[in-house]
């Protein structure tokens, strides 16, 4: 039951990011050379790709960190789904979202070495996650639990925890064989600052939000906190100037 309430917060955002580095496939394959100018044009798509993708996932991760607890019992905490289910589900959320901004980063780092017809890279980089997913995720789910005296349903979120880590060392070794190849990419430091100083905020007012109301109206609760934590991070991200804030913000001005 865990392992399915995580795979229907998880999947839908994991998607999100594959979506993107699909989307972005044909284009760089258009873009495929191996002089300076196709470099360079990679390298811009690249820069415009990753702010698209940081945008939804950082909040993603943050709100499966502060209110995960919010999201599942809004979404599943009916019949015999408990309270006691939610929280468990929300630790699981948390080992997800360790891992999640670097992991959909990661696909759009892959998309890049098949547009530049190299497959093999990429391939033996996912083979040193899986490797490190499967050691790292025996070590969370059994021995350490146990030397922790951890319950032993505790061993699901280290599962998803170890995936995280696998997932920051896949997409740390796809960025810098990228960079040796097309030339440095990514987001700026000030850009990757208002996003999770957003999410931050964002989610200790939601985690706020509910804590006060949560023993009175858990649901109401719930879904209060997970309103405020949209409106907090979109109002936020909009203030700090966040070009792809303010694009939606248009949008549904216009509207």
């Amino acid at each position: 039951m865990l392992s399915y309430a995580q795979a229907i917060y998880v999947l839908p955002i994991s998607l999100f990011g594959m979506a993107i580095s699909a989307a972005e496939l044909p284009e760089m394959s258009r873009e495929g050379g191996t002089d300076a100018a196709a470099f360079a044009r990679l390298r811009a798509r690249l820069d415009a790709a990753i702010p698209r993708i940081a945008f939804f996932c950082v909040p993603s991760a943050l709100a499966f960190m502060f209110i995960g607890d919010a999201i599942a019992g809004v979404l599943l905490q009916h019949g015999r789904f408990s309270r006691t289910d939610s929280l468990h589900t929300w630790a699981i959320l948390g080992g997800s979202a360790f891992g999640l901004v670097a992991s959909a980063l990661a696909r759009l780092y892959s998309s890049t070495f098949y547009a530049l017809r190299d497959t093999r890279t990429p391939l033996w980089f996912a083979v040193v996650r899986v490797a490190l997913t499967g050691i790292l995720g025996y070590l969370f789910a059994y021995p350490i639990p146990r030397m922790l005296g951890l319950p032993a349903w505790t061993g699901v979120a280290g599962l998803t925890a170890s995936a995280g880590m696998a997932g920051w060392v896949e997409f740390y070794l796809l960025r810098r064989s990228i960079g040796q190849r097309i030339g440095r990419t990514g987001m700026s430091r000030s850009g990757l600052a208002k996003l999770w100083g957003a999410g931050l905020l964002a989610g200790v007012s939601s985690f706020g939000v509910m804590r006060l109301i949560h023993e009175t109206h858990p649901f109401a609760a719930g879904v209060l906190a997970m309103a405020t934590f949209a409106l907090v991070y979109g109002a936020a991200t909009v203030a700090l100037g966040v070009p792809q804030a303010k694009a939606i913000a248009s949008r549904v001005l216009r509207r």
